[in-house]
């Protein structure tokens, strides 16, 4: 019931969608065969992620997709082992962690419930997305700045592997650092960027004040490109 009632959205919204952009595919019949059913939810769907067109439709039906999936254990979320340890280390030490992404935060809990390193969700203190703002807005961040309630914004460290967010973020004050695991994203940036931002390729490069060391050292697993 709950999956006819995400289609039946789903043909809703595109259908009004198709009234403004012909090109859009549209869904099957209703009286068409699975098999083509399905083939063509596919290809709306994938249709509206190449375009960044994606709906709250698009988005539940994704979801609900992720949800079986991860549920009935066909699929697990791959976790660095050094994001794990530390996730796990900085709860333990009582360092709050927060999460802002472009995934729907309902979506971000369910890829750390279900991990390669077991369920991380635990350890986290609150989920973002952009429905609280864009990553390159200062207004963001402020709010950001409001709901977590600190004493100074440069007592919040903000992890991105993109300049431009931390350059919006740093007009606030806030500690900014970049994350570059691989080559191939580092020449992608501009080095004159390094000059404001110091960078780390793992986790495990970051050492808050007072903290203990690790007890235990794990293999690094991220590739080298």
């Amino acid at each position: 019931r709950d999956l006819k009632q995400l289609i039946a959205n789903l043909r809703a919204q595109v259908e009004k969608d198709r009234a403004e952009n012909p090109n859009i595919p549209a869904l099957a019949e209703k009286n068409e065969k699975l098999k083509v059913q399905v083939e063509k939810i596919m290809e709306n769907v994938i249709f509206y992620i190449d375009n960044s067109k994606e709906t709250n439709a698009h988005y539940k039906l994704k979801f609900a997709m992720w949800k079986d999936a991860y549920e009935n254990q066909r699929i697990e979320t791959h976790i660095y082992s050094d994001a794990a340890k530390n996730i796990k280390k900085w709860r333990k030490g009582g360092i709050k962690t927060y999460i802002y992404s472009n995934a729907w935060s309902e979506l971000q809990k369910l890829f750390l419930r279900y991990t390669t390193h077991g369920n991380l969700s635990r350890n986290i203190d609150g989920y973002f997305d952009t429905s609280i703002g864009k990553p390159t807005d200062v207004e963001t961040f402020k709010k950001l700045l409001g709901i977590i309630k600190v004493k100074k914004a440069s007592d919040v460290l903000f992890i991105t592997k993109n300049p431009d967010e931390a350059m919006v973020a740093k007009k606030l004050g806030i500690t900014c650092l970049l994350i570059i695991s691989h080559a191939a994203q580092l020449k992608k940036i501009d080095k004159s960027v390094f000059q404001e931002f110091q960078k780390i390729r793992t986790f495990d490069e970051l050492k808050f004040t007072d903290e203990s060391p690790d007890e235990e050292e794990e293999d690094d697993d991220r590739e080298e490109d």
